[in-house]
């Protein structure tokens, strides 16, 4: 409890303050296995008192699973740098300060609170997209899409949507669908394609410390936007009022699926067969 002092080659002069040190920046998030923490430290200059220099600095953390603050093995005898520190307790907020001691073992108050955060989050987002009609009768057609991150979890950050237009899609086929979701809170936009075309789409989430998640599974839907044509014909004259009436009819897409058969006696309405 009495004050330290220190001999020199010119008599005995004393040093009673601890040195100080700052944990200055560490990553909002992170998903590497070595996250930069910054910090300084040094004897504190104007005190009345001199200085014994610094012996070390000593990282300490506060892990996702802890409210107390722990030692680790990360140290430095200099007055500034980076500690590549290793995240080994998962997914999570690390919180990180520091703790310096002088050559005279004068030892820096670990702090209650504060410090410099970082989350850590090496678990990638899913995203889905929401089943398409198999035809697409008018354009544009609605796509939606949505995703996961999860917890603890830094967040959906943004979507890449793609799209391809031949069947089957190889990987040199896939086109990005750009200006698309960028804003993470937007979840469709209006796609229009050209008719007769088979469109299959699909989404991959990141999130914001930088996991780049899957490619959800393709979804597929063909435009057509163009009516069937049809026809019908029958004698102009029959001798007897049971004749044969025939129709046919085309369509280039989707194909037929059946035929609304009306007709008429003179100027009277239709009525349907």
């Amino acid at each position: 409890g009495g004050t330290t002092v220190v001999a020199t080659g010119n008599g005995v002069w004393r040093d009673i303050v601890a040195p100080n040190s700052d944990v200055t920046s560490a990553p909002e998030y992170t998903n590497t296995s070595s996250t930069p923490i910054e910090w300084t430290a040094g004897e504190i200059s104007g005190d009345g008192e001199q200085d014994s220099g610094l012996a070390e600095v000593v990282l300490w953390v506060k892990t996702p699973d802890s409210s107390s603050w722990t030692s680790t093995s990360y140290t430095s005898s200099v007055s500034g740098g980076t500690f590549d520190y290793e995240p080994l307790d998962g997914d999570g907020i690390y919180t990180f300060t520091s703790v310096a001691t002088d050559n005279v073992g004068n030892v820096e108050t670990i702090p209650s609170n504060g410090g410099v955060s970082t989350f850590y989050d090496v678990i990638s987002p899913t995203a889905i997209l929401t089943p398409l009609a198999t035809y697409q009768t008018s354009v544009p057609f609605l796509v939606q899409w949505n995703g996961d991150d999860p917890t603890p979890s830094s967040g959906i950050a943004s979507y890449e949507i793609q799209y391809c237009d031949v069947d089957p899609c190889n990987a040199n086929d896939w086109q990005v669908w750009s200006d698309v979701g960028d804003d993470p809170t937007d979840l469709d936009a209006d796609f229009t394609g050209n008719d007769g075309d088979t469109y299959t789409f699909r989404v991959r989430a990141y999130d914001t410390a930088g996991n780049e998640g899957a490619w959800s599974t393709g979804i597929t839907t063909t435009i057509d936007a163009t009516a069937p044509e049809s026809q019908v014909s029958a004698p102009a004259n029959s001798q007897t009022a049971d004749f044969e009436v025939t129709w046919s009819g085309s369509d280039a897409t989707s194909g037929i699926v059946s035929y609304d058969v009306q007709y008429k006696d003179g100027d009277g309405a239709w009525t349907g067969w």
